[in-house]
């Protein structure tokens, strides 16, 4: 698997009306706080499934995540 280790700044992805409405349906799903469910949404919209991230106690929550940390 490649990793994404960007040595310059990626692609900004913005959010809209909706994402705000399936993040805070995904705050009540998987009992996270609201920024974590519209980055959820985000992720989905955007396809990532894999996420460099160590937060195991708020996104280890969502199912379909798989966190990656080293």
């Amino acid at each position: 698997m490649k990793r994404f280790c960007p040595s310059k700044p990626s692609k900004w992805w913005g959010f809209n009306e909706d994402d705000l409405l399936v993040g805070a349906n995904n705050m009540r799903l998987y009992s996270i706080d609201f920024n974590d469910g519209i980055n959820v949404a985000v992720m989905i919209k955007i396809g990532v499934f894999e996420v460099y991230s160590n937060d195991y106690k708020h996104l280890g929550k969502v199912d379909f995540l798989r966190l990656l940390y080293e």
